[in-house]
C-alpha cells in the first residue's frame, strides 16, 4: 500500500483523484476546506481528511503524520479557473506565495514525488506572434510554480513531475464551464454559439484525468511535464459536432460567434509524451462518457443558468 497525499481533494478533478487512488487501493491523506465535499467516500478505510485552509499549507509539515509518504497531488487553486478569478492577477500573486511557502514546509516531510497541476495557458499565445503575451497571467502563474517547485524539489532531493490539461468535463463539476453550458443547450434544443470550429482543442473526461495523474505519480520520469489528454487534440467543431450527435440534439452550432485571440501551442505540450513513458490510455467510449454528463448535468446543474 502506498500513501498519497492529495490537496483540493474537495474539487472537481480532486474528488476523482481521491476516489481513483483508494479504488487501487492506496492510503490517501485528503486536504480539503469542507471534509463534507468527500462525504460520498467516508466508506473507505483507508481516507483520512484533513480539513484545511490554503493559508495554512505554510505548515502543512506539522499537519502530516511522521510516516513516508510515496506522492503528494497539489491540485489547489485559490479562485479556480472563473474567467473573472483568472483575470485577478493579485488573486493569482497570491496562489504562488501559497505554493511557494507549501513548498518550503513539504520538503520537510521529505516524500518520494510531489506532482503540481499545472494550466494549459502556460502554452497559449497571442495570434499576433508577440512572445509571452498571455490572455492572463494564471497560466504564467502556474508555470512559474513548475518551475519553483521542481528546482525546490531537486535541491532536497525530492521527484517533481507538473500535469497539464486542456478540458476536463464530467459529472460533479458545478462550475458551469463552457462544456456544461454546451451540453445543457443541447439538451433544450436551444442555439449555441461557439469559437472557431477549426481551433484546435481536446476534453478530458474527469475519470480519465483522474487515472492520468496516478500514472503520473507511479510512472512519471523525473522533472517532467504530462500533458494529460488525448494523444492528438481535434478541430474544436470535432468534438462538438459528436457531442451534438451523441444526444441527438436539434440545436443550432453557431461557430465563429466568438473570436479568441490566444491559441494554445499543442506541440509545446507533447500530447504524445505521457504515453510513451507510462502505460496511460484512454478508452474510444466518447458516447457513454457524454451521456453520463449530459445525465448528470440534467439531473444537477440549473439549466436556466445555461
Amino acid at each position: 500500500m502506498k500513501t498519497v497525499v492529495i490537496l483540493g481533494a474537495g474539487g472537481f478533478i480532486g474528488k476523482a483523484l481521491t476516489k481513483a487512488a483508494l479504488v487501487a487501493g492506496n492510503k490517501v491523506y485528503a486536504m480539503a476546506r469542507d471534509r463534507e465535499t468527500l462525504s460520498e467516500l467516508f466508506k473507505h478505510a483507508n481516507l483520512e481528511i484533513v480539513e484545511l485552509d490554503m493559508h495554512d499549507y505554510r505548515n502543512m509539515d506539522k499537519f502530516l503524520p511522521d510516516i513516508y509518504i510515496d506522492s503528494v497531488c497539489y491540485l489547489s487553486w485559490l479562485g479556480g479557473v472563473e474567467t473573472k478569478n483568472v483575470k485577478n492577477n493579485d488573486l493569482q500573486i497570491k496562489n504562488f506565495e501559497i505554493f511557494y511557502e507549501f513548498m518550503n514546509a513539504i520538503v520537510k516531510v521529505k516524500p518520494k514525488k510531489i506532482l503540481f497541476v499545472s494550466s494549459e495557458r502556460k502554452a497559449k499565445k497571442h495570434i499576433s506572434g508577440y512572445q509571452d503575451i498571455v490572455d492572463s497571467l494564471y497560466g504564467s502563474i502556474k508555470h512559474s510554480c513548475e518551475l519553483v517547485g521542481k528546482n525546490i524539489a531537486f535541491e532536497n532531493n525530492i521527484l517533481f513531475n507538473s500535469a497539464v490539461f486542456s478540458h476536463v468535463y464530467g459529472p460533479g463539476d458545478i462550475s458551469f464551464k463552457s462544456s456544461s453550458q454546451i451540453i445543457a443547450k443541447m439538451l433544450k434544443n436551444e442555439a449555441v454559439d461557439l469559437i472557431d470550429r477549426n481551433t484546435l482543442y481536446d476534453w478530458c473526461y474527469v475519470d480519465d484525468a483522474a487515472n492520468g495523474l496516478i500514472k503520473i505519480m507511479e510512472q512519471g520520469l523525473p522533472y517532467v511535464s504530462y500533458y494529460v489528454g488525448s494523444r492528438k487534440v481535434k478541430p474544436f467543431g470535432c468534438i462538438i459536432d459528436n457531442v451534438k450527435n451523441t444526444l441527438n440534439s436539434q440545436s443550432k452550432l453557431n461557430y465563429g460567434i466568438y473570436r479568441d485571440d490566444y491559441i494554445v501551442d499543442y506541440d509545446k505540450l507533447d500530447t504524445e509524451k505521457i504515453y510513451r513513458d507510462t502505460d496511460f490510455r484512454i478508452d474510444n467510449n466518447f458516447k457513454d462518457k457524454i451521456l453520463k454528463t449530459a445525465n448528470w448535468v440534467k439531473n444537477n446543474l440549473d439549466l436556466r443558468q445555461c
